[in-house]
């Protein structure tokens, strides 16, 4: 008979989508020694895979029938914080009138972009005809990763007139 062959593991990682979401995931593979296989992560879990993981380093002892071990680390990574800024184009010109422009601007993450303004539906990068008061814009980017600005849009005060009959 042959010998069987040392226990070797592999690993492969599936990083985090987004800055602080648990998406990542961990899969340990083991071949050669004697099966069936033990798995012993830092985390406590106990299978091959591992999911719902945030960014950070884990550790996987692979044991077979014969208590031979082989240790992996592995590395969860994840991208910068997705960012958006609102850039005032115009504040209203006049008191109660709605001629006010802001437009989203720096965004960060993986295009394509949506947006979505509130207070109303806009779902474009500018938002026209605001009127004064506060603009929130919510930008998801391809992997649904989310940042908000807010801005507010202002009026000079009311033109007051005094006419006096003589």
């Amino acid at each position: 008979t042959q010998p069987a062959s040392a226990l070797a593991t592999s690993t492969a990682v599936t990083n985090v989508l987004c800055f602080g979401n648990s998406t990542g995931a961990a899969t340990v593979t083991a071949s050669g020694g004697t099966s069936p296989y033990t798995y012993a992560w830092s985390s406590g879990a106990t299978t091959s895979v591992i999911s719902t993981l945030n960014a950070g380093v884990r550790t996987v002892t692979v044991t077979d029938a014969s208590s031979c071990t082989s240790t992996n680390t592995v590395t969860i990574t994840q991208p910068a914080a997705n960012t958006v800024s609102i850039n005032i184009l115009n504040n209203v010109s006049c008191f109660g009138g709605n001629n006010g422009v802001l437009t989203a601007t720096g965004m960060t993450g993986t295009g394509p972009f949506t947006f979505m303004w509130s207070p109303g539906t806009r779902t474009t990068a500018t938002y026209t005809s605001a009127a004064v008061g506060v603009y929130t814009i919510l930008v998801s980017d391809a992997n649904a990763c989310e940042a908000t600005a807010t801005a507010t849009i202002t009026q000079p005060t009311a033109l007051v007139t005094n006419t006096s009959v003589t």
